[in-house]
């Protein structure tokens, strides 16, 4: 081999080597990006009582929801801890009155049941005597409450007979928490106001069939 050939010889294996080397760059870069970041952690308390505030405005929340919101937007742990403390020493979060709150205002424009409301309020992560308390001070009977829907509903169902208004009036009240024995209670009394006649004792089986 002359020294010409060899020459080139040189030159392509410095070419493959630099393009490797380019092509072996590339691939770390690229799997340096396909990694999670860790560095979205928020540490700074600042930031974390904005988000935290931020949540806030749009509606009341509970503690808990406010601060799996702050650990959904990775504010750690210990300072998502600190901004529920210092909101709670001011009152920006208050339990107590988020559930009051709640049981008042569902109560009064969804006619839900004290067992409907005790479920939501535990979804939201408020403590069960905080909730025995709200629900303690509900002013409506359970009783009471079933038959004003009942008859609230009953109105947009004229000229039904007696069995598919047992069964629409049944299933309404059962979706919103009531017991079965406050369904049978309301509907039976609505039903007997509306056609004048005393639902059969069938009545509990339709009710629960729903």
């Amino acid at each position: 081999m002359d020294e010409g050939d060899n020459h080139d010889r040189l030159a392509t294996i410095a070419q493959l080597r630099a393009t490797i080397a380019s092509v072996e760059e590339q691939w770390h870069s690229d799997q340096k990006l396909a990694q999670p970041a860790f560095s979205d952690e928020i540490s700074d308390l600042g930031q974390a009582k904005k988000i935290a505030l931020r949540y806030m405005s749009t509606r009341p929340r509970s503690s808990w929801e406010v601060s799996q919101e702050m650990r959904r937007r990775h504010v750690i742990d210990p300072v998502a801890d600190q901004v529920i403390e210092r909101f709670t020493q001011v009152s920006l979060l208050d339990d107590r009155g988020f559930a009051k709150q709640w049981v008042s205002t569902r109560r009064g424009s969804k006619s839900l049941s004290l067992a409907r409301l005790r479920h939501e309020l535990t979804a939201k992560g408020i403590a069960a005597d905080l909730i025995a308390e709200a629900l303690d001070d509900a002013e409506e009977s359970e009783a009471d409450l079933a038959l004003a829907l009942a008859r609230r509903r009953v109105a947009s169902m004229r000229g039904h007979d007696q069995n598919t208004l047992i069964r629409r009036l049944s299933s309404q009240l059962e979706r919103r928490g009531f017991a079965p024995g406050v369904v049978r209670a309301a509907v039976f009394q609505v039903v007997d106001e509306t056609l004048g006649a005393t639902p059969p004792a069938r009545l509990g089986n339709i009710a629960d069939d729903e």
